[in-house]
């Protein structure tokens, strides 16, 4: 009986260590995040910023267009708007999205400003990133 319990008590020891590391590692990430998606206030944003807010479970993107205002995929409508950042993160807290940039600032928000009023129903994915990615980085949409 003593010698079960020994090989009972080896695991349990071994499974708080994998589940510390785990907890370790995961800390890391959530700090990684951190850096890399960091809030910050609306006079540091700058024209053409990526921006994004968790909203119900999932994530809107849009573009910076200064004045307090954004142009992003709304995903409820299906068309691109321009909006104030308020009604854009509805109380959510706005994070600044590093993503490749192909273009300059101006012709970044040039591309935008030509989609205003677009419709896209193509596929199931996030059509606000895609929108934004491909504002920034030339990818198709």
């Amino acid at each position: 009986m003593w010698a079960g319990t020994n090989k009972i008590m080896k695991v349990w020891n071994w499974w708080k260590r994998k589940r510390s590391d785990r907890r370790d590692r995961l800390d890391g990430q959530e700090e990684q995040e951190a850096r890399i998606q960091q809030p910050v206030t609306e006079p540091e944003y700058q024209m053409a910023d990526h921006l994004m807010v968790m909203r119900l479970g999932s994530s809107h993107h849009g573009v910076y267009v200064g004045n307090d205002r954004i142009i992003y995929y709304n995903y409820y409508s299906g068309f691109v708007v321009e909006d104030t950042l308020e009604a854009f993160a509805q109380g959510a807290r706005i994070r600044v999205i590093y993503s490749p940039v192909m273009f300059s600032r101006s012709i970044i928000i040039s591309r935008c400003k030509s989609r205003i009023g677009e419709r896209n129903l193509q596929g199931f994915s996030n059509r606000s990133e895609e929108f934004v990615r491909w504002a920034r980085g030339g990818d198709f949409w």
